[in-house]
């Protein structure tokens, strides 16, 4: 079950979500860049505020193109701030 404050997901849309954890070089490694917001940095880590940067396919799918860094979603009894939406890549 994935929760977003102040978002309504449409009724019977199916809320499958990917969730990988990567370190703060991931992006830079890959050479993905930023469209909003910012990449993960040594500051965000386990004893941090958690956070999660999230792909265009997300902000589409689940936020209908609305801005998502400074969004909260909650997954299970976790949540964490979205922070970054990065160029997402094809291969």
């Amino acid at each position: 079950m994935v929760h977003f404050d102040d978002v309504r997901v449409e009724e019977g849309r199916p809320l499958g979500v990917g969730v990988q954890m990567v370190t703060p070089e991931y992006f830079e490694t890959f050479g993905i860049r930023m469209l909003q917001g910012r990449a993960l940095n040594d500051r965000d880590g386990m004893s941090a505020q958690r956070v999660a940067v999230v792909n265009e396919r997300f902000v589409r799918l689940f936020l209908n193109g609305q801005d998502p860094v400074g969004q909260r979603v909650a997954m299970d009894e976790s949540g964490c701030c979205m922070v970054g939406l990065p160029h997402s890549p094809c291969y």
